[in-house]
């Protein structure tokens, strides 16, 4: 009956009783009635046959339909309120620390005759970066990522005010640095300096590991590849823009007032946006809704940390945990570009350009069009791991940087000298190379970010970045031998 009632229902076939019935009241003709009402095997096997191809499609439909939802949930941040405050936070926190490292060059400049005072600065910075980065890590890693957020912006915060009261000191004075053969490392102040700047960049570079490697990943989610390339894409274009716009209204500053009322106005500014950190670190928290919680063992990881301070095995096992990720390769790709710091719009390479004659709007506009390529690469990037994946994204980035630096350098090897023609070519080739290497670092911090356990995300982050300073050390070094 079950049959028959399906039969029925799809016109499928009828059966026996059904046709005698039909014959003896509507008295049809034979032939007739064979051909309206029977239906052979090959009238069944095309209903069925059509009923699946219908079901095929369907199913077709749905798989797209599933694609298309997946695809929009890779998109989708896991919390996206917290995830935009987190991105006001970090506006908050970079843009007075870029200004601040441009101001204090700029500032102190004119007490000193040569550049060795500030390669000092920068070298020893560096050089903590390196030997404290991973114990700074460790530290982070075992504390409440609020606490330990507010606690190393608070102190970068005073390791400037300390920095400003030593060049007020100086300019107050008249104190003037030759050079290192005349002993102005021994006096006081410029000692106090250097290990403020040094306090500066490292608790600087607490609080980006913090927010790029560390507390994005778990608002934007780890699983959510889109999601979290558009995050880190966020991040650097923060990072780039007050990259651009603190050193840009501290040098109009300087323009107009004199150095003393810039580095008053910097203080100020440095003072005034510790409560609107802290504010805002305290929303990204109450919007996460549990996501930046630690679990409880923090507690015994802290007293762990705490007694391994005063030796050295914070720091080995900062080395461990880094040596041990299965990210390493892609890692020690991103630290080797840090050996193309003498072709990054640096201190080294303006002065190299300068001594080559080159007109200083022309050098401005080289820094401009270098920032620009970074603010750029953040939407290649994007683009880059939504096409092809992260792993081949990366790949296509440094075989770009890669191509573009060697016909920068065959450019420069075969320029006659003082031919500006080559050199404008080398440094175009150079800016365009930018591009593929802005773009490798966020490839590299998604890289890293999928495949560390937050539980070491700083740890390991920390000691990336000190191996990069390490790069950069060897470098700078190279450098001064040369020069």
């Amino acid at each position: 009956m079950e049959t028959e009632a399906f039969r029925r229902k799809f016109g499928i076939c009828k059966s026996s009783s059904e046709e005698l019935d039909l014959k003896h009241s509507a008295k049809l003709d034979k032939t007739k009635f064979s051909g309206e009402s029977q239906c052979d095997d090959h009238d069944c096997q095309t209903s069925v046959l059509t009923f699946k191809q219908a079901n095929s499609s369907s199913q077709k439909i749905f798989e797209g339909h599933s694609l298309e939802a997946e695809k929009a949930l890779s998109a989708t941040p896991v919390h996206p309120e917290a995830l935009q405050a987190l991105f006001i936070t970090y506006v908050a926190s970079c843009f007075v620390e870029r200004a601040w490292r441009f101001g204090l060059p700029a500032v102190l400049s004119p007490l000193c005759r040569n550049l060795q005072p500030v390669a000092v600065i920068g070298f020893i910075g560096q050089f903590v970066i390196f030997a404290g980065g991973p114990i700074v890590g460790a530290f982070m890693d075992s504390v409440p990522r609020g606490i330990a957020f507010n606690f190393f912006s608070i102190a970068q915060m005073i390791s400037m005010l300390i920095s400003a009261a030593m060049v007020l000191y100086a300019l107050c004075r008249g104190t003037a640095c030759t050079s290192i053969a005349s002993g102005f490392l021994l006096q006081p102040w410029f000692i106090i300096l250097v290990l403020a700047g040094a306090i500066e960049r490292l608790t600087g570079l607490a609080t980006g590991v913090a927010a790029e490697r560390d507390w994005v990943v778990l608002l934007a989610g780890s699983d959510r590849s889109i999601a979290l390339a558009n995050a880190n894409a966020v991040l650097r274009r923060v990072d780039l823009v007050c990259e651009i716009i603190g050193p840009f209204l501290f040098g109009i500053l300087l323009s107009r007032y004199k150095p003393v009322v810039c580095i008053l106005i910097a203080c100020a500014a440095a003072v005034g946006s510790i409560p609107i950190v802290l504010f805002l670190v305290w929303q990204t928290f109450k919007l996460s809704k549990g996501a930046l919680d630690r679990p409880a063992h923090v507690n015994a990881e802290l007293t762990s940390f705490l007694k391994n301070l005063t030796g050295i095995e914070t720091l080995k096992q900062g080395w461990i945990q880094y040596l041990a990720q299965p990210v390493l390769p892609a890692s020690i790709a991103y630290v080797l570009l840090y050996f193309n710091t003498v072709l990054a719009p640096s201190g080294l390479m303006t002065s190299f350009l300068t001594h080559r004659g080159l007109n200083p709007s022309v050098i401005g506009l080289y820094r401009g069009m270098c920032a620009f390529m970074g603010f750029l690469a953040t939407f290649f990037a994007a683009i880059l791991i939504t096409k092809v994946g992260v792993l081949k994204a990366g790949a296509l980035a440094l075989t770009l940087q890669a191509a573009l630096l060697s016909l920068a350098v065959l450019v420069y090897l075969t320029a006659s000298t003082g031919n500006q023609v080559s050199l404008l070519i080398f440094l175009v080739l150079v800016v365009l190379s930018r591009l593929g290497h802005w773009a490798y670092d966020l490839i590299d911090a998604q890289i890293f970010q999928t495949a560390v356990p937050t539980s070491k995300a700083n740890l390991v982050g920390t000691t990336e970045m000190s191996l990069a300073s390490l790069a950069e050390l060897l470098m700078l070094g190279v450098a001064i031998l040369a020069s």
